[in-house]
């Protein structure tokens, strides 16, 4: 699962992202009411206050229900299937405006991102929902791999050398272990037509804030995992990952196997 190095820091995404979609809704309720009440625009005025004021009991219901979902999803008191799958749609629907506000404040896209990505997971986790390990499907970019290398390993992950170089022998025999697919994909075209092919139950995908953001706004119906990967090089070469973290992520989605 992704994660800082505790559990404060996880709260902290998890509050800014809350705290950014709040305050974008009540920024644009704000500019409305200025507009109709202090600038006294006389055409439909009674109406469009109605409207405004509509508007702005609308964003309090949604922040409620918001904060309500938010509550239930990290009580770890049983299956909250149906809490986790309306803050889904809740995320989908704040996570760009949530971006934009975020840049007005100062923080930076990627802090949102992985925010989005936590709530995600934990939302995945506290579904109640199991699947066997064959329905799980693992994604990995490219990048992952060393540059160095001269097997493809994007077409068949099995062409690795197992030099140990980079991490992609270890996560292999990883899979082996617990009998899970695993595909390397350049990117997010590749993925989206892996998920096709293989048509898992479930994803654990491995790589940039971006591309996770991306891919679990994509998937949908489809249960994601994001992982995030390190880039002790920079961002696209040779990049690293917590194979601790692919391995927590199989077991929690494979301990509770409704079968």
């Amino acid at each position: 699962m992704i994660g800082e190095n505790d559990a404060s820091s996880t709260w902290k995404n998890k509050l800014i992202l809350l705290l950014l979609t709040i305050t974008w809704v009540f920024l644009l309720a704000g500019i409305l009411l200025y507009v109709i009440l202090v600038r006294q625009y006389r055409v439909f005025y009674r109406m469009a206050t109605i409207a405004a004021l509509a508007g702005v009991y609308a964003a309090a219901l949604f922040m409620g229900i918001t904060v309500i979902c938010v509550f239930l999803v990290n009580s770890g008191k049983g299956e909250v299937l149906g809490a986790g799958r309306l803050l889904r749609k809740i995320l989908d629907l704040t996570i760009f405006p949530a971006m934009a506000a975020g840049r007005m404040f100062g923080i930076d896209r990627e802090t949102v991102q992985r925010a989005y990505a936590q709530i995600n997971n934990r939302i995945v986790y506290s579904s109640g929902l199991g699947f066997r390990p064959q329905e799980v499907l693992l994604l990995l970019p490219h990048c992952i791999q060393d540059s160095e290398c001269k097997h493809k390993i994007t077409g068949n992950v099995y062409n690795c050398a197992k030099c140990g170089k980079c991490p992609v022998s270890e996560i292999i025999d990883l899979c082996g272990k617990y009998n899970i697919n695993m595909v390397v994909v350049p990117g997010g075209t590749l993925a989206r037509k892996a998920i096709k092919e293989h048509k898992p139950k479930a994803v654990i995908a491995v790589a940039c804030e971006e591309d996770l953001c991306s891919g679990i706004h994509d998937a949908r119906l489809i249960p994601v995992v994001g992982i995030l990967n390190e880039r002790p090089m920079g961002p696209c070469f040779n990049t690293q990952v917590n194979i601790g973290r692919i391995e927590s992520a199989v077991n929690q989605l494979c301990n509770r196997r409704n079968v």
